[in-house]
Order: structure tokens, then C-alpha cells, then sequence
């Protein structure tokens, strides 16, 4: 890939572990998200080995990091502050779960969620206080409830249900004027299982989860929806069979859903406003083993990991999909944008530990790639907190 290999360094301040980096200008404190297996085997995301404990970034006494990587020119970046210079959009906080391949991920490398400030698109990222492990269960994926200003993290226990546990997802209330994330119970049930997605309906609020369910079968999606108090309410399961991403129309009427089988190549789709009837698959050929999606501005957006490809799909008006281009990323199995839709992020999966950060050519539509933040770990899913 060109890329060469980092260093890599470890940070303790009595109580704090980050595993930080600085490459190509930015600093560095990573994890991932949501559904991904080991080369020639069906799995879904879990968690990093020796991975973050969520805690606080770098102690004050240490406010330069440096980092060389072959064939890239590395600055340093001082943590106290960054002018902004040439920085466009708003802030943001960026979450990841860090995420090795699986299946069967023993508990020990079960790990936690990094969270990072920045200043704007192509600023460097800041290492912030995170989610820490031992309040997790092999993290997956993470998605914003935005009615409850929630962020929900989807565990997938092992992808085998190693503590006895087949899936779940933690809640957390996510304070944007102190930037914290507090533990706010766990939902489990309605056949939860190795969670790899988490998608919410724009109109309704309704959530549909994928389910990878590894390694035996099961339904592909739980559905759930929330009374006055903000409590998960069980609403059935749409589809069987392992399932590797979710995302829903901006309409709210059409749900899709990657299968994340070994060789699949499909994406399913979901009648919202005729009770989650099946409709006709689309599929993309060159394509197997589909995982996260994410819609912006009318595209749908797949990560196939395999492949090292972003796919594109125009949704039409009914909603339907049109195979459209795509985006070269290496292992990619999630995207995320800013939050003015100028700058997307992927995480590379497998055997790649690396964030590519994309910017966008608003003359013809295109992305163009701009930096790889070399990462201590393979990677998952990603959100951006405006």
C-alpha cells in the first residue's frame, strides 16, 4: 500500500494508556467501529488487543509527539493547541472502536472507544477522554440517538457469545458543551446478536440493528423503538442470516441492509412503509462481503472490505438503488463524513491499521484521498458528534 510502518508509542500517566500517534501532521489516538471478519472467514467487528481504556488523552507534560513513516513526511504537532489555519467546517468529535478480525475473539482483547476533537475538516485529531472497556463487550459499531443525545455502542460479545452474552448495545449521554459520554444502561434481547450496525429511522426513531449472528443463524435485523422515557421497546426482526451493515433512506421508507457473508455481494432492502417488507436485492458483482453503509446526500455509501472499495449507489426517488462508482480505500469496512459532508473518513479492517481521510471535489463530485493516520490495530466503524 506504500505506506510504511509506524511507530508506535505508549503513554501512561498513573491511571491514563493511549496507544497516540502523529503522522502526516496529525495526532493520533484511534479505534474503530462496526462488522468485519478475518480474511476467507465470516465474522463480525469486536475490539483491538492491549487497546485504549477510554481514558483522558496526554498528560501535560507531554505536548510534542513524533512520528516517521516511510515515504511520508511527519511533523510534529504540539497538543496544546492548533490555529485552525487552512482548516475549513466546524468542529467535531470523531468516535472509533478499535476492532481486530474475527471470529472468536477472546475476552482479553476485548477493548474500548477513542474519542477525538477536531477543529475542522483536515485538522489534526486531539485525543480526548473515551469509553472505557470495561464498560463494553467487544465494541463493533457506534451510532448518535439524536432525540436523547445518546451514543450507542453495539458489542458483539466475541462474535460467539463468550461471556454467555450473544449481543448488546450500551448507552451513553453524550454532553456536547463538556464533550463527556456517561454510561446510561444497556439494551439486550429480541435476538441481538454479534452487533455490527446500528441505524436509526430520521422520521420515526425507530432502530434497526445487524445482527451478524456467528456462528450460528438467526434473524438479520432487530428492530426496536423507544417509549416517553427513552426505554428500548422490542419490535420483531426483519430477514435471517448474517448481516453486515444497516442504513435507512432519508425519507425514512426503505431499509437497507448488507449481508456480510463471505461471498455475498447483495444489498437487501426493506419496505419500511408496507411493515419491512423484502423487496428485489441489488447486487454489486465485484463486490463480496459488503459491511457498513452510510448515506450522504442521496448516495448510499458500502464498505467492502475485500475489495479495498467504497461503493456508491444513487437512492432514486422510490428510493431504489443505482450502482454509481467507486472509491479506492483500502480495507474499508465503514465511512463516516464530517459534518459538512466535506470530508470522509474510512477504516481500514484485516490486516490494515489505518484511518483514510478523503477530501471532497464539490466540481465533479468526486473524493479525492489526502492522508493515511497510520493505527496501532485493525480497525471498525466511525462517528462523527457535531
Amino acid at each position: 500500500m506504500g505506506v510504511g510502518a509506524p511507530e508506535k508509542m505508549m503513554i501512561q500517566d498513573p491511571d491514563v494508556r493511549i496507544r497516540t500517534l502523529v503522522a502526516v501532521g496529525l495526532v493520533l489516538a484511534w479505534a474503530s467501529g462496526c462488522g468485519s471478519s478475518k480474511a476467507g472467514t465470516d465474522a463480525a467487528l469486536g475490539s483491538a488487543g492491549g487497546g485504549s481504556d477510554g481514558s483522558a488523552g496526554v498528560g501535560a507534560d507531554v505536548d510534542t509527539i513524533r512520528s516517521e513513516v516511510a515515504g511520508i513526511d511527519v511533523a510534529g504537532i504540539d497538543q496544546a493547541g492548533v490555529d485552525g489555519a487552512g482548516v475549513g467546517g466546524s468542529p467535531f468529535m470523531l468516535l472509533v472502536t478499535e476492532t481486530p478480525p474475527g471470529p472468536y475473539i477472546a475476552q482479553d482483547l476485548w477493548s474500548g472507544v477513542l474519542a477525538f476533537t477536531v477543529a475542522g475538516d483536515g485538522a489534526p485529531l486531539l485525543p480526548v477522554a473515551g469509553i472505557d472497556k470495561s464498560l463494553l463487550a467487544d465494541p463493533a459499531c457506534v451510532a448518535f440517538r439524536v432525540s436523547s443525545s445518546e451514543v450507542f455502542v453495539g458489542n458483539r460479545h466475541g462474535v460467539n457469545a463468550a461471556d454467555g452474552v450473544p449481543g448488546s448495545i450500551s448507552r451513553f449521554i453524550y454532553d456536547r458543551v463538556a464533550g463527556t459520554l456517561t454510561a446510561n444502561g444497556t439494551i439486550v434481547g429480541n435476538s441481538l446478536s454479534a452487533v455490527d450496525q446500528i441505524a436509526f429511522n430520521p422520521l420515526t426513531g425507530e432502530m434497526f440493528v445487524a445482527d451478524f449472528n456467528y456462528p450460528t443463524s438467526g434473524p438479520s435485523i432487530s428492530r426496536f423503538t423507544f417509549d416517553a422515557a427513552g426505554n428500548a421497546i422490542a419490535n420483531g426482526t426483519l430477514g435471517s442470516g448474517q448481516t453486515g451493515g444497516v442504513a435507512v433512506a432519508p425519507d425514512g421508507m426503505r431499509l437497507y441492509a448488507t449481508s456480510g457473508g463471505q461471498t455475498s455481494s447483495i444489498i437487501r432492502q426493506f419496505d419500511l412503509s408496507n411493515g419491512g417488507a423484502p423487496l428485489a436485492d441489488v447486487t454489486i458483482a465485484d463486490a463480496p462481503r459488503l459491511f457498513n453503509m452510510a448515506v450522504q446526500n442521496g448516495v448510499l455509501y458500502v464498505a467492502a472490505v475485500d475489495v479495498n472499495k467504497v461503493y456508491r449507489l444513487t437512492i432514486g426517488a422510490a428510493d431504489d438503488l443505482t450502482p454509481r462508482d467507486s472509491i479506492a480505500a483500502d480495507g474499508a469496512i465503514a465511512v463516516a463524513f464530517s459534518a459538512d459532508g466535506n470530508e470522509m473518513f474510512t477504516a481500514a479492517h484485516l490486516t490494515s491499521e489505518f484511518i483514510d481521510r478523503f477530501r471532497l471535489n464539490a466540481a465533479d463530485d468526486t473524493w479525492t484521498s489526502t492522508t493515511k493516520v497510520m493505527t496501532t490495530s485493525s480497525l471498525g466503524g466511525l462517528l462523527v458528534l457535531q
